[in-house]
């Protein structure tokens, strides 16, 4: 071949465009290739010869396809082709200007053809038949077109077989290849041994060739470099003669591949290595006999080892890399299962009759959690490993973990007392188990939606669930259940659902002698919504009357019946993982404030922190009279908040919860539901508590209602659950409320008006439970003055000012906001407040938002402006400063001329203009022509054709008479149409009528289109 080097350069200069085939020198590994693949070995060890290696995300896209033109550039840098030499000499018309000199190289080689009339086909991908030619005649073969036959694709594919070309690659002559494929290929070529042609080529007469003989034989060398790869020798001529490798000849013996080896598992492997660095070690699976991922008896080892074997070879046997002796199990008379073996764990056995030895390893896979995020600065992540005591900590530069969280799962395997493979987990979240099957107390298998999963050997995640799954407080649970990449049960734990605890504040024994009576009790569960429930008496609850204020577990019957089980209350629970939860109820002054800086409150012994899942409920408190006992009760939930970096209370004692209703018979724990009330996990953790307080979160509820009407609604089937939803502005921000039941009656339809300001409610999920007008004297104000008033008073943290249109003129001085009109005293803006502004531009309604004081001095400014503004002016202001302000200008900008419209008149009304009433009815403030504003009309009738939010238009008709037309619009209204205030309305208007007097036999007409929106 011309120019082919005998070693091939690292400083290679050229690298595939769009990163497919980027050139380098290093087999750190990639993100998308394991020990998995099968090819793995393939593409590491062309990766560090420089061959073939990944894009720049660290990918190496084993499934990805390779082209024609592609494969030229592999070829062209494995056999270290001079194609700068190439440059400008393609022979073909159809390759690109990047991979020209690589194809044009490779053709004069003889290594690529082309497809006919001048073309490469550079753009097909790469077949199995025309990639394995390639690389068969850098090996030497096909020298000449008499080794075809009659089938190019036939002899191609039979040759290739022959010397192993398509080990470990699994296609057919036309199939086209992927890259781990490729890679495998261009391996197993660097692996088979060079050929030159020692047959006959005959003589040529016309067209034919006679006496052809194709025969290639083996190259040999004595030099010690082509003992690099193959081991092998041959006796040639009483000369001690080495095969030559193409691996070998290319790379000059630098490239080596050493047998007799073992991986960290005990598994018979060799290992690669280049230039003197390892590139890796890999399993010898041509040795491999059988493997298994269940248990697997002595006798079907023993078959499958065969008696030769058994009898004459020697044995050893590994377990997770550690020697064992389990290989004395197999036997032909052991029909049990070897010890070691079991589901999940990979059982491989390996017959080297070469060396006269067998080897059985056994891997297991454990399931591991990260203790903590990725450390990007240590280039580290450390693990738990359930199955194995203590943590273990890998580096970046061995394992793809920078994008593991704290308790991330992974799937491990472990050898050599550190972790050898990270992969992932399969997870069912979420679940119903309906079934654990256990042998003694093992769990044996978990049955999910009818498919019943066998544990792995390894199954010890989560203890407490495993060991606990019939306790009441599991029944109605739901679980994550964690598989291995054989499909077998490696971990479950519990997900704790929001019905899974119920707080009961109070019951009613109706009095009844009857042990199998109900009792009343008044619950209030996670999700904020709270109900008179029937409970079971079985004796958990010891005693009745308005305040119980514990946590429970419960299970509920077909017939709605609640039992309860008792949460610990009295002696500290483990912190161990084990599942279990307890309850302690604190006064305010063990905790004054719960928010992001006051995050624990006290166990029963230690103190538990929120968390990010942790829900607070705020008690909703009222007064309950009982035999002329008066107690503070909790009625309800106020407010739902999730997170403990959400929350923000102050927390009530005795006092303030009997001053909040009214008083009580006696200050103590017998009469007022005070402090706080939590639940919380093994793990520290509290689940939930009741807060007696007052929120210090108001701001996120209050919300001006911006829409006319609801959003969208919508039903599902599944859940039997309507959804609905609206547009409000809270903290001047455009928010889309969101509200679900199974009621089919929405508050956000039915309880909001356009305009107005709400307090709004939401369950744990984030959905509206219930709204109320904000509009409370000592917290509502409807003037800068009175806004003032109330800042002052300093009542409240929290003060809405919604001061409804008007043409005073509003403006800033510095920060500060004040009406110049009645020179009212300001407020203050704060410097980020939200500012928001909808008005009419060009005859279209927009809200625009935007930020900051400048901001609001600008709209201020342009709305002034207007000798004629007009505009409601409304703020939230918290601490003194407005912190939110909504401005609504209600002049429109509608002056604008378009083409004329279906209306066809003698005349055009110069000003036409409609509004919508209260009741719904459309009346018109202007119809004026100005040619005929004097004229009497005579029997004059008006035709309405309406389209209201784009729908179909509707035709109206109105008589009315004999009039003045400049007093027409006074008398002109749309009868029996009503519409929603907000909505598109075009109206195209035609008004005939009979002149008067001696003119009364005449017909005039006048029209015109107006818009509302």
């Amino acid at each position: 071949m011309r120019n082919l080097k005998r070693a091939l350069s690292l400083l290679l200069s050229s690298t595939m465009v769009l990163g497919m085939l980027v050139m380098g020198g290093s087999a750190a590994g990639y993100k998308d290739v394991d020990d998995s693949n099968v090819n793995q070995e393939a593409i590491e060890v062309l990766q560090t010869v420089g061959i073939m290696t990944g894009d720049q995300n660290g990918n190496f896209n084993p499934d990805g396809s390779i082209t024609r033109n592609e494969m030229a550039v592999v070829m062209a840098h494995l056999l270290n082709l001079d194609y700068d030499y190439y440059r400008g000499t393609n022979p073909f018309t159809d390759v690109p200007e990047w991979a020209a000199p690589y194809v044009a190289a490779c053709a004069a080689e003889g290594v690529v053809a082309g497809i006919g009339n001048g073309q490469y086909g550079g753009n097909q991908k790469v077949t199995a038949a025309q990639a394995s030619l390639m690389v068969m005649k850098a090996l030497g073969y096909f020298q000449n077109a008499e080794d075809f036959g009659s089938d190019w694709q036939v002899a191609t594919i039979r040759q290739a077989s022959y010397i192993n070309l398509f080990d470990n690659i699994s296609s057919n002559a036309e199939s086209a290849l992927t890259r781990a494929q490729v890679a495998q290929l261009v391996l197993n070529g660097l692996k088979a041994k060079m050929v030159d042609f020692t047959g006959d080529k005959g003589i040529q007469i016309g067209d034919v060739t006679v006496g052809y003989n194709a025969e290639y034989t083996a190259r040999t060398n004595a030099n010690k470099k082509y003992n690099s790869i193959d081991t092998g020798k041959t006796d040639i001529a009483g000369n001690n003669q080495y095969y030559v490798q193409l691996g070998e000849e290319l790379y000059n013996g630098d490239l080596k591949l050493a047998d007799d080896e073992a991986d960290v598992f005990g598994r018979p492997a060799h290992t690669w290595s280049f230039d003197g660095e390892k590139i890796g070690t890999y399993v010898n699976y041509d040795l491999m006999v059988e493997e298994y991922t269940t248990s697997v008896s002595g006798k079907e080892l023993y078959d499958v080892v065969g008696k030769t074997a058994f009898d004459k070879y020697d044995f050893s046997a590994y377990v997770d890399g550690k020697d064992d002796d389990f290989y004395k199990q197999i036997s032909k008379n052991n029909k049990d299962d070897v010890d070691v073996t079991d589901n999940g764990a990979l059982t491989q056995v390996f017959v080297d009759s070469d060396a006269e030895e067998v080897v059985v390893t056994v891997i297991n896979t454990y399931l591991a959690q990260a203790t903590a995020d990725y450390s990007e600065s240590k280039d580290k992540a450390t693990f738990e490993i359930y199955g194995i005591s203590g943590t273990e900590t890998v580096s970046g530069e061995d394992f793809n973990v920078a994008d593991i969280a704290k308790d991330d799962f992974v799937l491990v395997t472990y050898a050599d007392n550190e972790i050898q493979t990270i992969s992932d987990v399969e997870i069912m979240s979420n679940v119903e188990i309906s079934k654990f099957s256990a042998n003694g107390s093992n769990v044996t298998a978990v049955t999910v939606d009818g498919t019943k999963y066998d544990s792995s050997a390894t199954l010890t995640y989560d203890t407490g669930v495993l060991s606990n799954y019939t306790a009441n407080n599991l029944k109605d649970a739901t679980y994550n259940v964690y598989l291995d990449q054989y499909g077998y049960v490696i971990g479950v734990d519990v997900v704790d659902k929001v019905n899974n605890y119920v707080f009961i504040t109070g019951v009613d024994d109706a009095s009844s002698n009857l042990s199998t009576k109900t009792w009343d009790a008044n619950a209030i569960f996670m999700d904020g919504t709270s109900a008179v429930i029937e409970v079971k008496n079985d004796g958990t609850l010891t005693e009745d009357g308005p305040i119980i204020n514990q946590w429970f577990t419960y299970t509920k019957s077909s017939s709605d019946v609640y039992t309860l089980d008792a949460i610990e209350s009295t002696s500290e629970i483990r912190f161990d993982d084990n599942g279990d939860v307890a309850q302690k109820h604190s006064t305010e002054q063990q905790v004054p404030k719960i928010d992001d800086k006051h995050i624990s409150v006290p166990g029963i012994s230690s103190r538990v922190y929120g968390n990010d899942e942790s829900v607070y409920l705020l008690a909703e408190l009222d007064k309950v009279t009982v035999s002329d006992a008066s107690y503070a009760v909790i009625k309800g939930v106020d407010e739902v908040v999730t997170g403990v970096d959400n929350a923000s209370f102050e927390v009530w004692g005795w006092d303030k919860a009997a001053s909040e209703v009214g008083g009580v018979t006696s200050k103590d724990n017998a009469h007022l539901s005070y402090g706080v009330y939590a639940l919380y996990d093994d793990d520290g953790h509290v689940i939930a508590a009741v807060v007696v307080g007052e929120s210090g979160t108001t701001t996120s509820k209050v919300a001006y209602v911006s829409s006319s009407g609801l959003e969208d609604e919508s039903y599902d089937k599944t859940t039997e659950k309507w959804t609905w939803t609206r547009e409000v502005i809270i903290n001047g921000e455009k928010v889309l409320l969101t509200e679900t039941n199974d009621e089919d009656k929405s508050v956000l339809e039915d309880d909001l008006t356009q305009g107005n300001w709400y307090t709004i409610k939401y369950d744990a999920d984030g959905n509206v439970r219930s709204v109320s007008r904000f509009n409370d004297a000592s917290e509502y104000a409807t003037t800068i003055a009175g806004a003032v008033s109330l800042i002052k008073a300093d009542l409240k943290d929290l003060i809405v000012v919604d001061i409804p249109s008007t043409t005073n003129v509003y403006t800033l001085k510095g920060k500060t906001l004040y009406n110049v009109t009645t020179d009212e005293e300001g407020f203050r803006i704060a410097d980020n407040a939200n500012i928001v502004l909808k008005q009419e531009t060009d005859n279209k309604t927009t809200t625009t938002y935007e930020q900051g004081v400048a901001a609001l001095e600008s709209i201020l400014k342009d709305l002034n402006k207007n000798p004629d503004h007009n505009y409601s002016f409304d703020a939230v202001i918290e601490d003194g400063r407005a912190t939110s302000v909504i401005i609504v200008d209600n002049v429109g900008d509608n002056d604008f001329t378009g083409p004329e419209g279906p209306v066809k008149a003698d005349y055009k009304f110069d000003a036409l203009t409609a509004t919508v009433g209260d009741n719904g009815a459309v009346k018109f403030s202007a119809a004026k022509n100005n040619t005929i504003s004097t004229w009497d009309m005579g029997n004059a009738k008006v035709e309405y054709t309406v389209s209201v939010n784009g729908g179909t238009q509707r035709v109206f008709t109105q008589n009315i008479g004999n009039i003045k037309a400049d007093a027409l619009a006074g008398q002109m209204t749309i009868p029996g149409l009503t519409v929603k205030n907000g909505s598109d309305i075009v109206i195209n208007v035609l008004v005939t009528f009979n002149g008067t007097g001696t003119d009364s036999a005449s017909v005039y007409t006048v029209g015109g289109t107006c818009y509302i929106f």
